[in-house]
């Protein structure tokens, strides 16, 4: 890495822990590995820092999901492609305990459709059932 790249990630960890409220830390494994899928890969966010960095990169609110996440409600992924963030995933829980795809976003909240399907062709991969088409 350059010293600029260094720099750079340096400054973002420290305003990342300065502007959280409470501790950082690492999430309970994810519910299913990352992986490609349709061009696009699915990285699962396995710490509080991962759920800020995604937050301000993506500019949404998905930093505020951290207790979601811990409590076994929804896990997040970064929806990356080429290396670039291009949306953040939410993968949820229901009341009878099936899995399904909640929001999938764009940058600053935008729906995206069409990366939704993706994340449900992924999804169906790990949890053999899902209706796609939802």
């Amino acid at each position: 890495m350059s010293l600029k790249t260094v720099t750079g990630l340096s400054a973002e960890w420290h305003k990342a822990v300065q502007d959280t409220d409470g501790p950082q830390y690492t999430f309970p494994p994810p519910w299913y590995p990352g992986g490609p899928v349709a061009g696009y890969e699915l990285v699962p966010l396995i710490s509080s820092l991962d759920l800020y960095q995604e937050g301000r990169t993506m500019r949404n609110c998905v930093a505020s999901y951290g207790e979601r996440v811990v409590d076994g409600d929804c896990y997040i992924y970064s929806i990356r492609q080429n290396g670039e963030r291009v949306a953040t995933a939410e993968v949820v829980k229901g009341r009878d305990g099936k899995v399904d795809v909640g929001q999938v976003r764009n940058n600053c909240n935008r729906p995206a459709p069409e990366i939704e399907f993706v994340v449900r062709e992924w999804l169906s991969r790990q949890a053999p059932g899902l209706d796609r088409a939802a």
